[in-house]
């Protein structure tokens, strides 16, 4: 085993008088061995150092004990051979030798690399732990959502229930109960809650033409509930609250925060692949429902020719580049539908409620 041997003086914090120390370093166990002339041996780890230069000696002292230290008379030569068995193991001396410079480096490299991760790594965490959530929570937060934006007297309840039976007829494949709402205003745009609730202007129902193109509407709509992408888009935004919260199980704290922030809920506006996948998922209910497919690329279209008057609200919330609508007609699906009398008759009679188409 490698020993090395060296004298000093070992204060102790508790006596003003130094006692002479016969210092012994064990360089395979990386332990220091201190004898003083009256105690008992102390063994202080590597680990454990830090080491204070001065202009004929140096001082070592116990990072979880700094009232005691040793004091060495020692050469430059000494000092270094010292520096340079002790830096090895010593991570609170390596830092320290680092310079200013060095250390600015790598608190600059930490930073970044914190940064980094908030903006790569805890969103994506964040919004897979939606999957740890309860529905319960998306019932909260769309109930208050709905009841702060919503407000009742712009609800038209005739169309309202012409829409619920319109949707009746289909099979929208939903997870959890629906309920469509319409509501009057000129605004084109519709958006679904997590709890279920659909709304949708009218606005936006007097550009659609046929039954497939409201079925397509309804399909898209009824895919972000099922797949809870609002609620991904806000547990985004609250990344490093959301994982905090899950990892100590605290979800009441998750549901208050995210009802503090379903304002919120209007003005996301879904990524990409949210889109693409509430596109791909609503096809699914179009051809399931054997409606005509070019359904959703035509109400997509009609909104496209309607932003040229002002980009509409839908379009703001749900971002449509060309390239998805080229997407969605190259779907691959079978060119058989067939004609639906009961939707057909419930979409003409949202059509003679609306005064403005008749």
């Amino acid at each position: 085993m490698e020993e090395t041997q060296f004298n000093g003086l070992f204060f102790d914090g508790q006596n003003s008088q130094a006692q002479p120390v016969n210092l012994n370093i064990h360089r395979q166990q990386k332990l220091l061995y201190l004898q003083p002339e009256a105690g008992a041996v102390q063994q202080w780890d590597f680990s454990d150092l830090a080491l204070f230069d001065g202009p004929n000696h140096l001082e070592i002292r116990s990072i979880s004990d700094s009232a005691s230290f040793v004091r060495l008379e020692l050469s430059a030569e000494q000092k270094r051979y010292l520096h340079r068995i002790l830096s090895k193991n010593n991570l609170h001396f390596q830092f320290r030798q680092l310079g200013l410079f060095r250390i600015l480096l790598v608190a600059a490299l930490l930073f970044s690399g914190l940064v980094a991760s908030y903006i790569w790594l805890l969103p994506p965490l964040a919004e897979k732990s939606v999957e740890l959530l309860p529905t319960s929570v998306d019932d909260q937060i769309g109930n208050t959502f709905f009841g702060a934006v919503v407000e009742a007297n712009t609800i038209d309840q005739k169309r309202s229930k012409a829409l619920n039976a319109f949707a009746a007829e289909l099979n929208l494949r939903n997870k959890r109960p629906l309920h469509f709402n319409v509501v009057r205003s000129t605004e084109v745009n519709a958006f679904a809650l997590p709890n279920g609730e659909i709304v949708v202007y009218t606005g936006l129902l007097r550009q659609i033409k046929t039954p497939a193109q409201l079925v397509a509407l309804l399909g898209h709509e009824v895919s972000h509930v099922n797949e809870r992408h609002s609620m991904k888009l806000l547990s985004r935004n609250l990344a490093g609250y959301m994982i905090i919260s899950l990892l100590v199980g605290d979800v009441s704290g998750i549901t208050a925060i995210l009802t503090d922030n379903a304002q919120q809920l209007q003005q996301l506006s879904y990524s990409r692949s949210n889109e693409e996948q509430a596109d791909e998922l609503g096809m699914k209910i179009l051809i399931a429902n054997r409606q005509d497919p070019k359904g959703m690329s035509q109400l997509f279209e009609i909104l496209q020719s309607e932003g040229a008057n002002g980009i509409p609200e839908f379009l703001r919330t749900h971002p449509l580049p060309s390239s998805r609508i080229a997407h969605i007609r190259k779907y691959k699906h079978a060119n058989t539908f067939e004609p639906n009398q009961k939707l057909e008759m419930w979409f003409e009679e949202l059509r003679e409620l609306d005064p403005v188409i008749k």
